[in-house]
């Protein structure tokens, strides 16, 4: 008889439950743009042979100085940027050639093959440098292969090296700006011409506003003192016209000098009557000596007393109507116009600054308006920039630039806590250019912990693929370099 199978109980419940399972991340976002599939340099700087294939992924790149680290991160840029980016001896030492090979594309799928041979520089007889020769030619992965391949690259990367955010972070500040705008498509050399034209037109018209302002002052200073000169309290409103004054002051003048000649004549005739007189007596007295000597004298004399007589009534007549038309006659005042004339300059004076204070004011409005319109022309600028800045949706809130430089909300860039500047540099190099999402981080064992996290965080957010350059004698995983070779 078969043994009977012992009966399988369940095990007893735990008396504690374990808590449920944390919910799984969220997936990753599907990396889109090249990054870097595989790559095999020979002969590279330092490099002897070396060959990686990150597929895509994030890489650490590490060893000691002078090992070959840099040589197989600028082998990147070289391959890619042409000849300004290539090194001055990019061949190593003793070879015949330096080759480099990418593969490029979406992680674990190569869309582009890159290959660069370059042949070393060689000394002439006469001691010139005679370079060595570039290739380079660009390939899909079935085969097919690009015609003018620099251009292609170019066309697709742009200048690689902006995909170090440390070379970012170490531009002049004009010149970080300069890269935003490229990425928000703001033609920001236009925009500084014109800004720098409104802001000369605005100093030169706040500068004829002060000037128009000062004459204007002067001018009221002027009038001050025009007035306290002329003894008036306010601006004539007409001028004093000299030549009619003049004119009135000389007819009287003229008048007067007929009053002062009629009165000569009538002295005249009076002092001849005198004398006529005089000879009337001396007559008489004539007579009566002639009577004593001679007939004929006395009736000379007869003849000549009368007509002496006659012609004293004929002067005494005359005499007595030159005295009614010269007591007819009153003299013409001249004082008046003598003290208006007197007047006139500084009353005339006055008027003259009254009316250019009137056209200053004038001027001075006008150039106040002028130096406003000014203002509201670079605020206007200024507002279509910022509009610009908005609508080009920047990979950082708040990231603002001009002609001088980039704010972060308001702050200068460069007052920002380092890992700020960092993480800034970082979106904004992995967004300059959508297509390549590679980035070069050399240098990086100088960058502390909380530097690197950034670094990590911002290639995770904007799917790029980080590679990253350690100095270091011992590191777990990643790429270990030792004398230009990938060590095992």
């Amino acid at each position: 008889m078969a043994k009977a199978r012992a009966k399988k109980t369940d095990a007893p419940a735990a008396i504690d439950e374990a808590p449920p399972a944390a919910p799984p991340p969220p997936p990753r976002p599907k990396p889109t743009g090249f990054r870097l599939i595989r790559m095999k340099v020979e002969n590279f700087m330092r490099i002897i042979i070396a060959e990686i294939t990150p597929n895509g992924e994030p890489l650490d790149v590490w060893g000691e100085n002078e090992q070959g680290k840099s040589s197989l991160l600028n082998a990147i840029w070289t391959a890619l940027g042409g000849k300004d980016v290539e090194p001055e001896m990019p061949v190593r030492k003793g070879a015949k050639e330096a080759t480099i090979e990418l593969e490029l594309g979406e992680i674990n799928t190569p869309q582009l093959i890159v290959r660069y041979r370059r042949t070393p520089d060689e000394k002439e007889s006469d001691g010139t440098i005679r370079k060595g020769k570039r290739y380079l030619d660009l390939y899909r992965p079935d085969g097919a292969k690009f015609d003018a391949p620099q251009g292609q690259l170019d066309t697709l990367f742009g200048d690689g090296k902006m995909f170090n955010p440390l070379k970012f972070m170490d531009l002049e500040p004009a010149k970080q700006a300069a890269v935003i705008a490229g990425i928000a498509g703001i033609d920001i050399v236009a925009f500084t011409q014109k800004r720098k034209g409104l802001y000369d037109a605005r100093t030169e018209a706040n500068r004829k506003a002060k000037e128009a302002a000062a004459s204007l002052k002067t001018q009221e200073a002027l009038l001050s003192q025009a007035l306290t000169k002329a003894g008036l309290k306010e601006p004539p409103t007409e001028r004093v016209e000299i030549d009619k004054v003049m004119d009135d002051l000389k007819k009287a003048q003229v008048f007067n000098r007929q009053i002062a000649e009629h009165h000569s004549e009538l002295k005249h005739l009076i002092d001849g009557h005198a004398i006529v007189e005089k000879a009337a007596v001396d007559a008489a007295t004539d007579v009566d000596a002639v009577k004593r000597h001679a007939e004929k004298i006395i009736a000379e004399a007869v003849e000549k007393m009368n007509r002496a007589a006659f012609r004293e009534g004929e002067s005494k007549k005359h005499i007595d109507g030159v005295k009614a038309k010269v007591a007819e006659l009153k003299e013409a005042p001249t004082a008046g116009y003598e003290n208006i004339i007197a007047q006139a300059e500084p009353i005339n004076n006055a008027h003259r600054i009254a009316k250019s204070l009137e056209e200053s004011k004038a001027h001075a409005e006008a150039m106040t308006k002028a130096a406003e319109a000014a203002d509201a022309r670079i605020t206007d600028a200024d507002k279509a920039h910022q509009a610009a800045i908005a609508a080009a949706k920047l990979p950082i809130e708040g990231l603002s630039f001009d002609e001088n430089g980039v704010s972060l909300k308001g702050i200068p860039l460069s007052q920002e806590a380092a890992s700020v500047r960092l993480r800034v540099s970082a979106e904004i190099s992995a967004a300059e250019n959508n297509k390549c999402r590679i980035m070069v981080i050399e240098d990086c064992s100088l960058l502390d912990k909380n530097m690197r996290k950034v670094l990590t965080d911002v290639a995770e957010k904007m799917n790029v693929q980080l590679i990253c350059e350690y100095v270091s004698e011992q590191q777990e995983g990643g790429i270990h370099v030792v004398e230009g070779r990938i060590a095992p």
